[in-house]
């Protein structure tokens, strides 16, 4: 996984590109229609309405809510994280047929 630094405006976070260029962008910036709330309830059955995503090419940028946290990572790192992460809580996971 590639690390970023931070440089300049504190509100920009690192995204990578399609070309596998870095760029900054500013999550401020994205529209509230165009990130996805994630909602629902756990295996154990808490509701939960916390979490909005927004993909940027190959990275998911991640909220916990209006104007918190961001977190970039990229795509194919989250997909592998939720993967061992579901499968750990015992949940079947399957792989698309490719």
């Amino acid at each position: 996984m590639r690390k970023f630094q931070r440089q300049g405006n504190k509100n920009l976070v690192p995204v990578v590109l399609e070309n596998g260029i870095q760029a900054l962008i500013n999550p401020c910036a994205i529209s509230e229609k165009d990130w996805t709330r994630h909602h629902g309830k756990t295996a154990g059955g808490v509701e939960v309405n916390s979490l909005e995503t927004y993909t940027v090419d190959e990275s998911t940028l991640i909220r916990t809510g209006r104007g918190k946290l961001v977190l970039s990572v990229p795509t194919d790192d989250l997909e592998v994280f939720a993967k061992q992460f579901l499968a750990g809580k015992n949940y079947g996971i399957v792989a698309p047929q490719q």
